[in-house]
């Protein structure tokens, strides 16, 4: 199954330990179309560590029929700045989708919740995004509130 109207992004910096699992869900549950941000290095050694992780991404996008769209701060801008700019970024390109840390664990039902939740996006105009967190093990659960959780989150373009 292929999820055309619903991409992802992915802001990064040098952790890789969680992208390619990432990557893996997200191709499992269908989205063909990745968007990943790296904010710009502080030194040579990361920018080499960069490079590298960089080229093994485009490689595990190719081997699982993945469309990847990379794009590459010139300058550190540090995490809030980059997230904002990766977000404008995507959002040039894209009317809804999931953004997500490179530090995250993601599943097949955190995606199936943002994909199902864009309904409740376009209906209610107070609902500015949808994100998910699982603090504690057990039960899943449902809650409404004024602080935004950004780690893992979903949002229209017009939002």
């Amino acid at each position: 199954m292929k999820i055309e109207s619903f991409s992802a992004l992915l802001i990064c910096y040098l952790r890789s330990d969680y992208v390619f699992n990432m990557v893996n869900v997200i191709s499992e549950f269908g989205i063909s179309r990745i968007y990943v941000y790296f904010d710009g290095t502080k030194n040579q050694e990361d920018q080499n560590n960069q490079n590298v992780l960089i080229s093994k991404i485009e490689k595990h996008c190719e081997k699982l029929n993945i469309m990847l769209i990379i794009r590459r701060s010139h300058i550190n801008l540090g995490i809030s700045k980059s997230v904002i700019n990766a977000a404008d970024w995507f959002f040039s390109h894209e009317e809804y989708g999931v953004l997500l840390e490179d530090d995250l664990i993601i599943s097949n039902e955190f995606l199936n919740f943002t994909f199902s939740a864009r309904n409740l996006l376009e209906l209610h105009s107070e609902i500015l995004l949808v994100s998910g967190n699982q603090f504690f093990t057990g039960e899943y659960a449902l809650c409404w509130t004024h602080y935004p959780l950004i780690w893992g989150w979903a949002t229209t373009r017009q939002k």
